[in-house]
């Protein structure tokens, strides 16, 4: 007795590994379920043997592996289509980015829709609506053509998708806006002639910081003092200031000390961009024990 026809599109036999997955508790109770494939229509149709049968009526029974078989369903909407749609829409609604930023996009919006999986155990709390969605539909209807499906009866679903991938965009152009910032500030550094061979950062708890020269004393010169002081004014933090003082002195090298505050990995990661090879980071080093000891004196 056929139970339900579902057309594939693609990937026929992902969908049916799902399926089957779900469904192989009914084998382990002796009720024969087999699966037949067309190739030419990419279409799975599941057949029961209903004489083996035995603790359902015929009916339930059908209800019943039809409620099971749309966990399955699910499964491969959530991982095998998915990141089909995210990469269509991406194509539709942003194909004037080139293919490798295009691709980029993708892979922000597939982390981001894992990260909701892991944060929420339910990527954008879909499940239950998407399985609820398949067994209303399976109540009137035998055949399932998936692709129809997620067009016609997920459409809040694929709005969710829209909404994860517009964040995607988002975040790569303010990324590719930094890096291009980043790349300027580089620029400055390497036409900007070293003041100093070796400048000492000394990250400070209060997220606040002093700049050292290699013999221990303090850079604080006229020119760095009027920058902090048009800073303040501008409302512009210590991060800023900081760097904006680096770019000026123009070290060789730069020593980054204490380190291990959490607060200081945006500032530190930025310096590390900006100057790269001339950063050296130490936590806890002879130099670090000294100056803590001159300040707790």
């Amino acid at each position: 007795m056929q139970i339900v026809t579902i057309v594939a599109d693609k990937h026929a036999n992902d969908l049916t590994l799902a399926i089957n997955r779900h469904i192989k508790t009914f084998s382990d109770e002796g009720i024969l379920i087999e699966n037949q494939f067309e190739p030419s229509t990419n279409t799975i149709i599941y057949i029961m043997d209903g004489k083996t049968i035995n603790n359902y009526t015929i009916n339930d029974f059908i209800s019943l592996f039809k409620r099971t078989a749309s966990e399955g369903i699910y499964e491969y909407i959530k991982t095998i289509e998915q990141p089909n749609i995210i990469k269509e829409l991406i194509n539709q609604e942003y194909n004037y980015f080139n293919i490798d930023e295009r691709k980029e996009i993708l892979q922000r919006a597939l982390d981001s829709v894992n990260k909701l999986k892991i944060d929420k155990n339910d990527a954008l709390g879909q499940k239950s609506i998407i399985v609820e969605e398949l067994v209303n539909y399976f109540e009137s209807n035998s055949k399932i053509n998936i692709k129809g499906f997620i067009t016609f009866r997920l459409k809040d679903y694929v709005e969710e998708l829209k909404i994860v991938i517009d964040e995607a965009v988002e975040d790569f152009l303010m990324d590719k806006e930094y890096n291009e910032f980043i790349k300027l500030l580089r620029y400055f550094v390497d036409i900007q002639e070293p003041k100093v061979d070796i400048v000492h950062i000394y990250m400070k708890e209060e997220n606040n910081y002093s700049l050292f020269d290699n013999y221990g004393k303090e850079i604080n010169d006229e020119y760095l003092r009027l920058i902090a002081a048009e800073m303040k004014e501008n409302d512009i933090s210590y991060d800023d200031l900081l760097i904006s003082s680096l770019i000026t002195i123009a070290p060789n090298n730069i020593i980054i000390h204490k380190t291990g505050n959490n607060n200081f990995k945006y500032i530190i990661n930025t310096i590390k961009r900006i100057f790269n090879q001339k950063v050296e980071l130490c936590n806890n080093c002879d130099w670090c024990i000294i100056k803590s000891n001159v300040k707790k004196d």
